[in-house]
């Protein structure tokens, strides 16, 4: 069987206010770098995400 990858855009928002999908506040003059990868395989990205969870916690910026 054969793996087939799903390609589905993502979309933030930066400051877009409260009807903003994925909104995500920053202060002023705040810049990010995103970095993407094209995985090689459907199940390296399945255990590099579950080895990212378990072993990375999530933090709430304020």
């Amino acid at each position: 069987m054969q793996s087939q990858i799903l390609k589905v855009p993502l979309h933030l928002n930066f400051n877009g206010g409260p009807d903003a999908i994925n909104n995500i506040k920053v202060p002023k003059n705040w810049n990010a770098l995103f970095r993407c990868y094209l995985p090689s395989s459907v199940e390296g990205i399945v255990e590099y995400r579950k080895d990212f969870v378990k072993n990375h916690k999530v933090l709430e910026v304020k």
